[in-house]
């Protein structure tokens, strides 16, 4: 919300690669389960900052090229089908390394914070009054 109010159209700069995901799957007319684990990769990706820095169809190339790997799936390679759609080798190799730097770190750990105990004022004591003992005052003189 608070980019939307300094001006920025999110629907614009932070598009979702799972889109050209189907598209790409669709077009190499290959198996669903290519497009079910590039569409796993491309959720992944948003724990990253790949989407504030790199096109949403470069994304989804790179998601594509690492399902395809570990599903041992074939793509066409000449041309190469990720340079068919617009997207570089060497960026779809940086974009998939950083996908699968997301695989070396442990899994997240998990700490609970317990909510804070309300403070429980302390009984006031004479010394803690908030006027000290004055004596009475003493009668007008009229």
């Amino acid at each position: 919300n608070l980019i939307r109010e300094l001006g920025f159209d999110v629907a614009i700069l932070l598009e979702p690669p799972h889109r050209y995901v189907l598209e790409y799957v669709d077009a190499l007319k290959r198996p669903p389960k290519l497009a079910q684990k590039a569409w796993s990769y491309v959720n992944d990706s948003l724990r990253t900052t790949l989407s504030c820095s790199h096109q949403p169809d470069e994304i989804a190339a790179a998601s594509i090229f690492l399902a395809a790997r570990t599903l041992k799936l074939k793509l066409p390679s000449k041309p190469s089908w990720w340079e068919a759609v617009g997207a570089k080798t060497k960026d779809v190799e940086r974009l998939a390394r950083t996908m699968m730097s997301l695989y070396s770190k442990g899994p997240a750990k998990h700490i609970a914070i317990l909510p804070r105990r309300k403070a429980v004022p302390e009984p006031m004591t004479p010394s803690m009054t908030p006027f000290p003992e004055t004596p009475a005052p003493c009668k007008s003189p009229s």
